[in-house]
């Protein structure tokens, strides 16, 4: 009896982990449902968001995001290790979003080891955040790809030193100034990413953009800056580009109420 007894408990925990990790990852499972606290279940949440397939991997960091937790930020890094760019790139984000303590020798082997634009982006953004070296980020100025160049841009402008903003605004009035429609895009675009970083003039300034696409990223970012300024321009274009003003008022939130 007890020799069946240690079998049985065996082959139950077995199955208790494999329905655990079966639940959570089918985005079935709320957080405040259950709390990890053993090391098996972490071992095998940790094999998971390694060998684990994209939605399954990405489920599961949704559930298991509870703020500060060490599990949870041990589980975000554990999961760059996976060879699915959506599921870095989602990692990558997380650790941005939520501050999660990482070595930029971590982050610079991802930049350097994956030709994914989208993560390479990601990865950008999140070294200016931990103020990385700037002498490693300073050359993606030069970068020719449009993303990478915009996440450059904005990640120097909105987390960068003095010295090295002086540098992102020379390439942002730059490409504000291009007569390439595409680079003026960009700018618009970079406008809309901007957080704490005074660009309304230059909002204003790309207001007159005569190029439809253009404008109508130009319009988004204004909405996104929710300014009350910048609204009341924004309102005049009423009856030239209705639907783009629109979506723009609509981005704005509450400010927009009073125009």
């Amino acid at each position: 009896l007890g020799i069946l007894w240690i079998i049985g408990i065996y082959r139950v925990n077995n199955q208790y982990l494999k329905a655990i990790i079966k639940t959570i990852s089918s985005n079935y499972f709320n957080r405040q449902d259950f709390t990890i606290d053993d090391s098996a279940t972490l071992k095998w949440l940790k094999e998971k968001v390694v060998t684990g397939g994209e939605m399954e991997v990405i489920n599961i960091l949704k559930i298991l995001d509870s703020g500060k937790s060490k599990i949870f930020d041990d589980l975000v890094l554990t999961s760059l290790q996976n060879p699915s760019e959506k599921i870095k790139t989602e990692a990558i984000n997380l650790i941005q979003q939520k501050n999660i303590p990482v070595s930029a020798n971590v982050l610079m082997e991802v930049l350097i080891n994956n030709n994914s634009t989208h993560l390479k982006a990601a990865v950008i953004q999140t070294l200016c955040k931990i103020h990385v070296d700037k002498s490693f980020i300073l050359p993606y100025l030069g970068n020719k790809n449009p993303e990478i160049l915009a996440a450059t841009v904005s990640g120097i402008l909105n987390f960068g030193e003095a010295a090295t903003q002086l540098k992102a605004e020379e390439s942002l009035q730059q490409l504000m100034h291009s007569v390439n429609p595409k680079e003026r895009m960009i700018a618009a675009g970079i406008l809309g990413e901007l957080k704490g970083y005074n660009n309304n003039r230059h909002i204003l300034y790309m207001l007159q953009e005569e190029e439809k696409e253009v404008r109508t990223m130009v319009l988004a970012s204004a909405g996104k800056a929710a300014d009350a300024i910048l609204l009341k321009e924004v309102i005049k274009m009423l009856h030239t580009d209705e639907k783009n003003v629109l979506q723009s008022l609509f981005l704005s939130g509450e400010v927009a109420l009073p125009f």
